[in-house]
């Protein structure tokens, strides 16, 4: 049986503001997979059957007008911690869904997001992984 550890499901929204213009993606800037996590073809269906009944993290790394890493709570939540992922895994869940914005995070008109934020979103979607979660990064 193939097995699928995990998935990763990247959505960038730039809005209707910047429609019509065109984006260069900096590749040499970009983290790259370092082969960490074997990776197993599946089928949609075969994935679909792993992942489970999934928990949704809210919209915490979705709220926006507000900046910087304090965006993260900004909606009263209170900030993602590895204590409640574990917890999530714990009570059995499969999968989980981590909404993300972006555009509040740009820190320069070439939309480069802000390392800290993306550091605080690659620590969740780690800790996540970390333990067998299959991770809907939207």
């Amino acid at each position: 049986m193939k097995k699928c550890l995990a998935v990763l499901f990247f959505s960038i929204y730039l809005g209707s503001a910047f429609a019509g213009e065109k984006y260069n993606f900096a590749s040499k800037k970009a983290v790259k997979d370092k082969k960490s996590v074997q990776f197993n073809e599946c089928t949609a269906q075969e994935l679909a059957d792993k992942m489970k009944c999934g928990w949704n993290l809210g919209n915490t790394l979705d709220a926006h007008g507000c900046t910087g890493l304090e965006s993260e709570q900004s909606w009263g939540q209170p900030e993602t911690t590895k204590a409640m992922i574990d917890a999530i895994a714990a009570a059995g869940f499969k999968t989980i869904r981590i909404p993300c914005s972006w555009a509040n995070h740009f820190v320069d008109s070439n939309f480069t997001i802000d390392s800290a934020w993306m550091k605080r979103v690659k620590q969740i979607v780690d800790w996540a992984i970390e333990d067998g979660l299959y991770v809907i990064l939207n």
